[in-house]
């Protein structure tokens, strides 16, 4: 569980441009979901996840956190990188016969819940991937894609207190209510 302000748990001196992920639209049949539990977990600007790749830090990368009293949250992570599936044994012959490439485009991994609403689990995918359109697991959808924004005029850093260029993906989430 992170603490606000929220940021991912890094490795020192992570590679990567800086990502803010902000959520400032959660509405759900005109209810502000404050208090939503989000699960996110991504890969490494090299396209490695922790506790897949690599072991330590275990939670690199990865966080739970909860959305603030007007239903937003933001937290500070790296842009991830694309990856290629394993393409050993019988997962790589059948890519191979298809005549596919074993790539998925960069994404967030994202899971929301919340009392009273059926959780949602999916991907964020970022506009201009090249991968978009071939990702092995098929699993981009138009909805899920949202824009990277770049940010580097000196105002931008100083408000942020940086001194390198970083980007903001803003997206929002809505969640069916629970029947029964």
């Amino acid at each position: 569980m992170l603490e606000p302000p929220y940021v991912f748990p890094q490795r020192e001196n992570e590679d990567g441009e800086i990502l803010f992920f902000l959520w400032h639209r959660s509405l759900t049949q005109g209810v502000p979901l404050v208090g939503a539990l989000l699960d996110l977990w991504q890969a490494d600007a090299s396209g490695m996840y922790s506790q897949f790749n690599y072991q330590e830090p275990r939670y690199n990368l990865r966080g739970r956190l909860y959305t603030d009293d007007k239903a937003r949250f933001e937290v500070r992570t790296v842009v991830p990188a694309s990856y290629p599936i394993p393409t050993a044994g019988p997962t790589g012959s059948l890519l191979r016969a298809l005549g596919r490439q074993p790539f998925r485009p960069a994404h967030l991994h994202v899971k929301v819940s919340h009392e009273g609403f059926e959780p949602l689990r999916t991907q964020l995918y970022f506009k201009g991937d090249p991968l978009l359109d071939s990702d092995v697991a098929s699993a981009v959808k138009a909805s899920l894609i949202a824009t990277l924004t770049k940010h580097d005029s000196a105002a931008d850093l100083e408000k942020r207190g940086l001194n390198r260029p970083y980007f903001t993906l803003v997206y929002g989430f809505t969640l069916r209510p629970r029947i029964g």
